[in-house]
C-alpha cells in the first residue's frame, strides 16, 4: 500500500507498525517514514498518544491491509477511528474486524443491514470502504453467491443513508456512492493474487492525498489500478503476476497519463 502511494505521487507516506516489521520495512521501502507502535500497551497514555499524533499528521489514513484480526489489532482500530478527522481507506482486516465486532446488532433493518449502518456512522466524512465479496459477505452476514448476483442491489444497501464511498472488488468492480453507480473495466483476472487490493488502497490515499474528492479518486483510482494490472500482464503474463508487477505499472499509466 505505502509503495503503491508513493508510485501514484504521495509526497510522503508514513507507515505505523509493530516493532518487529522494522527491519523489513526499511529494507524493501527506505523512502517510508516508520513509526513503531507496542500491542502490549496500547491502553496507556503514552502509546494513545502516539497514535494519536501519527493520526493527526495524516491528509487520509489507510487501515486494515497487515493489521490481522485480534483483540490488540481491535484496540488500534478503535483508537485511530476514535482519533481520524480526514478520510480512512478501510480495506482487509479491517472490515473483518469491523464483521466481527458489529456482529452482536440485528442484522436487518429494513433493507439496510444493520452491521453496516453502525460502521457507517463511526467513519469520517470521505472515508472509502474497499471490500472483495467474502470481506462484503462477512460484514453483511449474506453468502458470497447472493453479493455476486446482486451487485447493483449490494451497492444499493451499502450506501443508503450514508456518505462513504464503497468500492465493491470483483471481476468488474462496482464504484458506488449515495445513488451514484460506476462499473469499472479496466483491469484482468492475473490480479486476482493476494495484495493487489493493497496496491489499490495505496493508489486511492495518494489521489485523496493530493486534493481529490473522495468519490473521483475512488473512480479514478480502480481505473488507474486496472490499467497497471494489464501493464504488468503484457509484460508478464496473467499467470506469473504478483502485486508488485502491479506497483510497476503505475509507472507506465501514470507517465502515459501525464
Amino acid at each position: 500500500s505505502a509503495h503503491a502511494a508513493y508510485r501514484t505521487g504521495a509526497g510522503l507516506v508514513e507507515i505505523m507498525t509493530v516493532e518487529s516489521n522494522r527491519l523489513i520495512l526499511q529494507g524493501q521501502l527506505p523512502e517510508a517514514i516508520l513509526t513503531t507502535t507496542n500491542p502490549d500497551l496500547l491502553d496507556t497514555p503514552e502509546e494513545k498518544e502516539k497514535i494519536k499524533q501519527a493520526v493527526g499528521r495524516a491528509d487520509v489514513i489507510v487501515m486494515g491491509p497487515g493489521l490481522g484480526v485480534s483483540d490488540k489489532a481491535q484496540k488500534v482500530l478503535d483508537l485511530v477511528t476514535l482519533y481520524a478527522q480526514v478520510p480512512l481507506i478501510v480495506d482487509a482486516d479491517a472490515i473483518n474486524i469491523a464483521a466481527r465486532y458489529y456482529n452482536t446488532f440485528p442484522l436487518m433493518r429494513g433493507n439496510t443491514c444493520m452491521r453496516l449502518n453502525e460502521l457507517n456512522n463511526s467513519l469520517p466524512k470521505g472515508t472509502i470502504l474497499t471490500p472483495h465479496l467474502l470481506e462484503l459477505a462477512r460484514l453483511m452476514d449474506q453468502p458470497v453467491s447472493d453479493i455476486q448476483d446482486n451487485l447493483l442491489k449490494t451497492a444499493d444497501s451499502c450506501t443508503k443513508d450514508t456518505d462513504l464511498v464503497y468500492v465493491l472488488k470483483d471481476a468488474r468492480s462496482v464504484v458506488a456512492y449515495e445513488d451514484e453507480r460506476y462499473l469499472n473495466y479496466s483491469g484482468n483476472n492475473g490480479m486476482a493474487t493476494a495484495g493487489t487490493g493493497d496496491v489499490l488502497t495505496g493508489i486511492l490515499a495518494a489521489l485523496i492525498a493530493q486534493g481529490m474528492d473522495s468519490f473521483e479518486a475512488a473512480k479514478l483510482g480502480v481505473y488507474i489500478h486496472g490499467l497497471a494490472g494489464d501493464v504488468a500482464a503484457a509484460k508478464k503474463n496473467r499467470y506469473s503476476m504478483i502485486a508488485s508487477d502491479v506497483v510497476n505499472g503505475l509507472e507506465d499509466v501514470l507517465g502515459g497519463m501525464i
